[in-house]
């Protein structure tokens, strides 16, 4: 799990989905997150650990410019 208690997988979702087309909805779930893209502190525990090669703390700077 994130240090910071992030979701990975659903926020990388809601912002690939998002980058389709943004709604009401896809802002309210990313705000009901408990912890957001914009918590991330770039330790990169979760970049060591993911099997598919996700460069997670790019996704997360990308998350938070799409959502602001």
């Amino acid at each position: 799990p994130c240090p910071s208690s992030i979701d990975i997988g659903q926020t990388i979702r809601l912002f690939e989905t998002a980058q389709r087309s943004m709604t009401d909805a896809l802002r309210t779930a990313y705000d009901a997150l408990d912890a957001d893209a914009s918590d991330c502190v770039q330790c990169g525990a979760c970049e060591d650990r993911c099997p598919f090669g996700v460069h997670v703390i790019e996704k997360m700077e990308q998350t938070t410019a799409l959502f602001r």
